[in-house]
């Protein structure tokens, strides 16, 4: 798993050899997360949700 996929250009480099691995990623920022999942259809790919946690300091 991806934890910050971004547009999705760790997936684009994955060797051969991994080509049938399963990708799953996540995107804080909804817009950047619908490119890479344009971009990498066969991927899972979550965007937008932080699934209520809050990191230190932020609120």
């Amino acid at each position: 798993m991806e934890s910050a996929c971004g547009s999705g250009n760790f997936f684009g480099l994955v060797p051969d050899s991994f080509q049938d691995s399963r990708l799953f990623g996540v995107e804080l920022d909804s817009n950047t997360g619908r490119l890479a999942k344009q971009l990498y259809p066969g991927a899972s790919i979550t965007c937008g949700e932080r699934g209520g946690a809050y990191l230190e300091g932020e609120r």
